[in-house]
Order: C-alpha cells, then sequence, then structure tokens
C-alpha cells in the first residue's frame, strides 16, 4: 500500500534514511508541582522537540480558508502555552534544563516553537500545492491546512511524500433563503418586465421562492406546514443527488449542467424546484427539477474554485457523471455574473466577472447583490431570494456573519419595520439533515474531515510536537496530560475542544474520540473522508492471524505495539487485538477474512519511534 493513502501518521526523515512514525499524535502536559517536572527527552515521542533542544522554531502554514480562523486561535494556544517552557541558555539557542523551575511548563510548547497561519494562495488545493512545490510561495509551507483529504489533482509529483491528519469533522449543506418577502422591500424594477428562458418576471414582483412562493401566493407567505399564509408550492429543503444519479441530479442539473433544455438539462427556474403540483403541470405531478418555470432565475453563487469546500461539495453534485460540465474542473461553470444571473454564466473560462464567494460567508452575497443594484434594494432583495450557496455546517453554527446576507439601500429606501438582513436556510440532502452525528457517522452526504497535511521528508520536530498536542487527549494511552493555560486557568485539552467544537462549531477528532462510524458509504456513492488521529500501519494480510508489514519505510514493526491493544481495519474482525508482535510480523488473536494491502488501526494507542529530526 502506498504511503499516500495513510491517514495518520507522523513520517520523518533522519540521517540513515525515511523512518516513518505511524502513531496517533499525542502530547500530554503537566501542571505545576512541589518539585522540579523532569525536562522531556530531546528527540523521541510525544514531545519531539530537536535532538539538541534548540528552540524558538518557526512552522508555518498554508490553505484552507475553513481552518484559518481555527488554526490562528489553536496556533496561539500552543505558541502561548511555551511562556513557562524552556529557560533558553547564555547564547539563547537551547534549553538550559539546569534551570527549569517547579513551575516550567514541560509537557506542552517546551521549546517555544511559533505558530504562524499564512494567508497567501487561500484554498486547500493552494496549500497542498505550496506544501508539495508545485505552487510557489513567498515564505515556507510546514503543513497545509485542508478541508478535504490530500488530491490527486494537485499536480504533486512527490505526492508520495504528503501525509495527513484529521483532526475535526464537519459538512457542507447547500442553503438558501427562505424567510425574505422581496416585494415587502419594493419595486423590483430591474426585473420586472425582464424575460428568463421565455418565460416573464412576475409583473407584481415576488415572495420567498425557496419557501414555495409561487404567482398568485400572497408574497407573505411562509413553506407549507410552517404557517399562515402558506405558499402553493413546495419548499426546496432537499438537494437529491442519490435517486437519480449522474447528469440526471438535481445538484448536477443546477451546478453542472451547462446546456439548457430536456429531460437531463440545466435547471434555471425556481418553478422546476418549487411549482411541482398536477394542477400546474398539465394534470401531472413532477419530481423536483422538473416543474413549471415560473420565470424566476435561478442565482448560483461560486465558490473559490481552490478551496476543499468546492471540492467537497462538487464530489456530491458530480457523483455518477463521467463527463459534463463539473467532471475535469474547473468549477463553478454556472456561477452567476451581473444583474441577469443566466446572461455570461456556464462558461467558467470567459473573461466575465463571476460571482464568486470566499468560503463559507453567505454575506457575500448582499455584497454581490449592492454591487448589481445600487442604491435598489428591492431588486438586491430579489437577488438574495434567488441564491444557492454552500457552505460549512460550523461555520453556520458559530459565525453569524457567515450565514446571513444583509440589504445595502444607500439612497435608496426600504419601508419601515422590513427587515435589511436575511439568514440563509440548510437544506437536507439526500432526505439526511445536517448534523454533529450525521456529521460523525459519514451520513451526511458531504461530510469530510479537516486535515493538516505534511511531507514526510522536511518533517520537523517542531511541528510534530505541535500535532500530537492537538490530537492527543488527557485519557490518551500514554496517560499523560497537558499542563494548564497559566492565562486563562483553564487545562490546555479542554481549550482545544471549546475552539474546534464551540467556538467554529466543528466535531474535534482524537486518538480515544474516534468517528462513530468508519467504512460507511454515504447515498450519493461518493464516500466521506474517514480520518481519525489514531496510529495506523500499512499491513498485508492473508486470511490468517499474521499480518505482515506492507511500508517500504516503517520496518520493523514499532516495538512499541503490545499485546493486547485493539486493532481495526478491513478484514480485521471485531474485537480482535494483538497477539504478538517481533520484527515485520504482527500475530492477531483472531484471523483476518481479508488477503492483500489494508491500513490496520490501533485506536487510543501511539506507537513510539526514536527518531531524528534534521529540519529543524
Amino acid at each position: 500500500m502506498k504511503l499516500r493513502k495513510l491517514r495518520t501518521h507522523v513520517a520523518v526523515a533522519s540521517s540513515l534514511g525515511a523512518v516513518a512514525l505511524a502513531a496517533t499524535m499525542v502530547l500530554g502536559g503537566g501542571v505545576a508541582s512541589a518539585t522540579v517536572p523532569p525536562a522531556p527527552t530531546a528527540g523521541v515521542y510525544p514531545a519531539w522537540i530537536p535532538a539538541d533542544f534548540s528552540v524558538s522554531h518557526i512552522i508555518r502554514s498554508s490553505g484552507s480558508d475553513t481552518t484559518f480562523p481555527m488554526m490562528q486561535v489553536l496556533g496561539d494556544l500552543y505558541t502561548g502555552s511555551g511562556l513557562n517552557g524552556c529557560t533558553l541558555n547564555a547564547t539563547n539557542t537551547n534549553c538550559n534544563t539546569a534551570a527549569n523551575v517547579d513551575t516550567t511548563d514541560t509537557v506542552d510548547n517546551y521549546a517555544l516553537t511559533e505558530i504562524l497561519t499564512g494567508d497567501n494562495d487561500i484554498g486547500s488545493g493552494n496549500g497542498q500545492q505550496q506544501l508539495c512545490g508545485y505552487l510557489n510561495s513567498p515564505d515556507t509551507v510546514d503543513f497545509a491546512r485542508s478541508s478535504k483529504p490530500i488530491a490527486s489533482s494537485a499536480n504533486c509529483t512527490n505526492s508520495a511524500v504528503l501525509q495527513q491528519n484529521g483532526y475535526a469533522k464537519d459538512s457542507v449543506p447547500v442553503t438558501d433563503f427562505q424567510n425574505i418577502n422581496p416585494a415587502a422591500v419594493g419595486t423590483a424594477t430591474g426585473y420586472i418586465g425582464q424575460t428568463f428562458n421565455g418565460v416573464a418576471f412576475p409583473s407584481t414582483g415576488i415572495g420567498a421562492v425557496a419557501a414555495g412562493w409561487l404567482p398568485g401566493d400572497p408574497t407573505n407567505c411562509v413553506a407549507a406546514g410552517t404557517g399562515t399564509p402558506a405558499c402553493s408550492g413546495t419548499a426546496f429543503t432537499d438537494i437529491d443527488g442519490g435517486t437519480t444519479s449522474g447528469t440526471g441530479s438535481v445538484p448536477y442539473r443546477l451546478w453542472c449542467q451547462t446546456t439548457i433544455g430536456g429531460a437531463t438539462g440545466r435547471i434555471t427556474d425556481w418553478g422546476q424546484l418549487t411549482n411541482l403540483s398536477a394542477a400546474n403541470n398539465g394534470g401531472s405531478a413532477k419530481t423536483v427539477g422538473n416543474g413549471a418555470p415560473i420565470g424566476v432565475p435561478i442565482r448560483i453563487i461560486g465558490v473559490n474554485p481552490g478551496s476543499g469546500t468546492v471540492a467537497t461539495w462538487f464530489s456530491f453534485a458530480n457523483s455518477g457523471a463521467s463527463s459534463g460540465g463539473c467532471t475535469g474542473k474547473p468549477y463553478n461553470p454556472n456561477a452567476a455574473s451581473g444583474p441577469n444571473p443566466l446572461t455570461n454564466d456556464g462558461d467558467p473560462a470567459s473573461p466575465i466577472n463571476h460571482e464568486i464567494a470566499l468560503e463559507n460567508n453567505a454575506s457575500q452575497i448582499g455584497e454581490f447583490a449592492a454591487t448589481n443594484w445600487p442604491n435598489d434594494p428591492a431588486d438586491q432583495a430579489v437577488d438574495i431570494a434567488t441564491s444557492l450557496y454552500f457552505q460549512s455546517y460550523g461555520y453556520y453554527n458559530t459565525i453569524p456573519n457567515s450565514a446571513t446576507a444583509q440589504l445595502t439601500p444607500g439612497t435608496g429606501t426600504i419601508p419601515a419595520g422590513v427587515p435589511t438582513a436575511y439568514t440563509v436556510s440548510l437544506l437536507n440532502e439526500n432526505g439526511i439533515s445536517p448534523s454533529i452525528l450525521h456529521e460523525r457517522t459519514n451520513s451526511y452526504p458531504t461530510a469530510r474531515t479537516l486535515f493538516n497535511i505534511y511531507r514526510t521528508d522536511t518533517v520537523k520536530a517542531a511541528f510534530a510536537g505541535f500535532e500530537n498536542w492537538l490530537c492527543g487527549t488527557n485519557t490518551d494511552a500514554t496517560g499523560v496530560p497537558k499542563g494548564t493555560d497559566q492565562v486563562q486557568g483553564n487545562n490546555y485539552d479542554s481549550e482545544i475542544t471549546t475552539t474546534i467544537n464551540g467556538t467554529y462549531g466543528f466535531s474535534r477528532l482524537t486518538d480515544t474520540q474516534p468517528e462513530l462510524a468508519s467504512g460507511v458509504t454515504p447515498p450519493d456513492g461518493v464516500s466521506a473522508p474517514n480520518s481519525t488521529c489514531d496510529a495506523q500501519l500499512p499491513v498485508t494480510e492473508n486470511s490468517t492471524t499474521t499480518l505482515t508489514d506492507a511500508s517500504t519505510v516503517i520496518t520493523p514493526f514499532p516495538a512499541a505495539i503490545q499485546p493486547g491493544w485493539a486493532v481495526t481495519g478491513t478484514g480485521i474482525p471485531t474485537g480482535d487485538t494483538v497477539s504478538s508482535v517481533s520484527g515485520t510480523t504482527l500475530i492477531l488473536t483472531t484471523a483476518a477474512t481479508a488477503s492483500g494491502s489494508v491500513t490496520v488501526y490501533f485506536p487510543g494507542h501511539p506507537p513510539v519511534l526514536a527518531v531524528a529530526f534534521p529540519n529543524d
């Protein structure tokens, strides 16, 4: 099995050649005591400080917009944990371990590493390309922030040296606006009088089309079943990419199909999504995507094409399609451009200024609308009401600005009592609602893992120490807890969890808190990334109790693997454990049921290797 298929291990380079560390990345911690705590051992797990105790290394990331602000906070926490770290020697180059006192924090950032969060060429794919050297970077990239796995499309000729650690879960729901009444804002003179694909825009204005408003309904109607007056159409609350796969699916026809007309033609009109009754369709009820047009165009909001958010969404939208608008990139072929969302779109290579937003930022929809219709809040409201977007579930739940579009009246007016800000509604995908549970079980079709990706040939001890600290908990197998943040008064491990789960709305993965289910394939047929911080190794199975090392760099198995450790993976029976390990052979308690090269996992256990890091 190629190393790039592994999901969580540190691989490092030594003077003797490439040595891979397959391990959970765990760093313990301690608190001030009445006695001087022992200094960590240089060059070994879990701290992985440089073997010569050299200090103050700067570790810089690049890539994901989704994880940018969170990694800033986590990086600052780790940097700050060095305030009570080592005492520098006379030349300020190494730790003077003899100068440690009882308040010295030897279990967090003892070596005084500093974490920088880079922001040039934002996007997960761009970060991966900078890390591997395909894309130039003004400064060194030590690890890539990524909201998608290592991508074969990253153009990295050295992709075999890239490794990834998944430390949190998220998902990417589609959003629309179901709580806006554009007609209440004013008369949309820019839209009224236009014709879209042969159907005139409603002459009296529109209500919340995403909630099921149809011509003839009161413009203040709400989704049927949620109140009165009820809209007569079907609210667009579920985007289905599974029951009709490939080029016939609703997400494909909205985001990827550039040809209008036919049973699988592009969906451009809100009536196709909501006007489904038999009465309005010649006596036969229609499925979503095939309803009668009402003259209200759908505005597709593009997203930064280098982002992991885009990659996650388009893997769902493009599921089952072997050719067409989203199979070969670039993404966003149907992104709107200007006041008429159906003009100059459908051609991602055109010089038209498409409406391409940053990730996870619905507020930009309001900014696009204000640019299209300056001093015209009524037409701005139509732009917002007709927009489809997708964004991070974590951001939606924790950052209000990411989910809210604002009208900008300028010299125009908005009647008293009419809202000026509107929050998006999240859509189900294949009938499954967005939730933390559905992310952790990978049942939500766009569930994804958030990664830090590094190079095995240039990885630094300083980075390994930080990543161990991020992925380990106070109850990990080493039994060494993190220390106390002397500024805030909290344990660092609880602060990591609060930052990931509470501040940014993701769901933390650790060595002892993996995903609730593994190997689950979503209904659209695209397996969601399924990485944890658990130790893992490439092995060869032969349908017996014997596993043989299948790596080209891990020989023999780490001596830290002990009898009784739990083992999971393809072909490994539930509840199986290590019976014995010696050299390149590991014996299971129960025979495997599969043959060939696979990856096995040791939940909650970090194999320990003493290695050198020449790159600090």
